[in-house]
């Protein structure tokens, strides 16, 4: 008597996410976007001892052939 085949089965991973957490995250992410967007800190409001680090690291590598 032949050997009767079984279907292929591919289990899906546990971890995986469902459909519905994946769409509920595509629709939360503009959300969380515009608001971390009017928590940034314009350019003027950045603290002393950050633009003394980022004018130190820009005249360092002007040495170094980048503009």
């Amino acid at each position: 008597m032949p050997r009767i085949k079984f279907a292929d089965v591919r289990f899906p991973d546990p971890n995986a996410p469902s459909v519905f957490d994946i769409e509920h995250r595509l629709k939360q992410h503009p959300i969380n976007f515009r608001e971390k967007m009017g928590k940034c800190k314009p350019d003027n409001q950045i603290s002393d001892r950050d633009r003394r680090n980022i004018l130190r690291k820009d005249s360092s590598l002007q040495g170094c052939g980048f503009p």
